[in-house]
C-alpha cells in the first residue's frame, strides 16, 4: 500500500526564498522563515488535503456489506441453529411464556433443507436449491398448502439471516422469486374439500336441512311470555325456533342474525 508524503516546506539557497513541491508544481511562499511564508504553506496544504478528500468517492454501503457476507463461511445448518436458538425460541411465544405452535411448524419445514444442504455454505443457496427442497416435500406427500407455507417459512429464516449480513441481501428476493404452488398445476397432493352438509342419514348431501326432533315436555322462560295471545320476539342469533302443535323443530337459519319465536296452542 502506497503512502502519500506531505511536500516539504523548502528553502532556494540563491534567492532565499522558501518554496513547496505540489503535483510537480513548484509554488514559491515567500522569504525565506518568514511567517508569512509558513502561513502559505500550512494553507497550501489545507486546500490540498481538501481536495482531495472531495475527489475520493464515498464508500459504497452496499458494497461493505456484501464483502461481509463474503467472508462469511456460515453453512445452512449454522444457519438454521443461529436461527432457531436466537429467533424462533425467543420471538414465538405466548403471553405466558409458553411455546407456540409455529416454532414446531419451522423446525419441521427446515428439516428437510438441513438434511440435503446442511454442510452448503448459506451463500451459495439459491432458488435452484429451494425448488430442490420444495420437490422433496413434494415426495414426502404434503399436502400442497402445507408445502407453500414450509417454503415461506425457509424464505423467512434467510430474510432474517440477510438482516444481520450473515447472507447478501439480494438472495432473500432471488428466493421471493419462486412462486406458490397452484391447485392442478403440480404433483403435489390436494386436501378434500370439506362440506359443512350432513344429510340426515349421516353422510354428506347438498342442500340438506336436518329436523332435529325435541321432546313435547319443555320448559318455557316466564321472561319469554309477555301476555297471553300476544307473541314474544326475543334475539336468538341467527335460530329460528318454531312451536307447532304436533311438536317441537328447529331449523338452522343462515342469513337472518335474528328472528321470531312463536309460540302457539297456549
Amino acid at each position: 500500500m502506497s503512502v502519500t508524503s506531505t511536500p516539504k516546506y523548502r528553502k532556494h539557497s540563491q534567492r532565499n526564498l522558501a518554496f513547496v513541491v505540489i503535483d510537480r508544481r513548484r509554488v514559491y511562499l515567500g522569504k525565506y522563515g518568514s511567517p508569512e511564508s509558513q502561513a502559505a504553506y500550512h494553507r497550501l496544504l489545507l486546500e490540498r488535503s481538501l481536495a482531495k478528500a472531495k475527489a475520493q468517492p464515498a464508500p459504497d454501503p452496499i458494497a461493505i456489506v456484501k464483502a461481509a457476507a463474503d467472508r462469511s463461511s456460515v453453512s445452512i445448518a449454522e444457519l438454521v441453529f443461529t436461527y432457531m436458538r436466537q429467533h424462533v425460541g425467543t420471538y414465538y411465544r405466548k403471553r405466558n411464556g409458553d411455546r407456540t405452535s409455529e416454532q414446531s411448524s419451522i423446525k419441521y419445514a427446515l428439516s428437510p433443507l438441513t438434511r440435503l444442504f446442511g454442510k452448503t455454505p448459506a451463500r451459495e443457496f439459491g432458488p435452484l436449491k429451494l425448488l430442490l427442497v420444495r420437490e422433496e416435500f413434494i415426495k414426502l406427500a404434503r399436502a400442497r398448502k402445507a408445502i407453500n407455507q414450509n417454503i415461506d417459512r425457509i424464505r423467512r429464516m434467510f430474510k432474517w439471516a440477510a438482516a444481520r449480513e450473515m447472507v447478501h441481501a439480494e438472495l432473500y428476493f432471488r428466493l421471493k422469486s419462486i412462486g406458490g404452488l397452484e391447485a392442478g398445476r403440480s404433483d403435489a397432493r390436494e386436501t378434500a374439500p370439506f362440506s359443512h352438509n350432513i344429510s340426515a342419514e349421516g353422510g354428506s348431501a347438498p342442500h340438506a336441512i336436518v329436523d332435529i326432533p325435541i321432546p313435547t315436555t319443555t320448559v318455557i322462560k316466564r321472561s319469554n311470555i309477555v301476555r297471553p295471545f300476544i307473541q314474544a320476539r326475543p334475539r336468538l342469533n341467527g335460530n329460528d325456533v318454531e312451536i307447532p302443535r304436533e311438536g317441537w323443530h328447529v331449523k338452522r337459519c343462515l342469513r337472518e342474525r335474528w328472528s321470531r319465536r312463536s309460540v302457539s296452542g297456549l
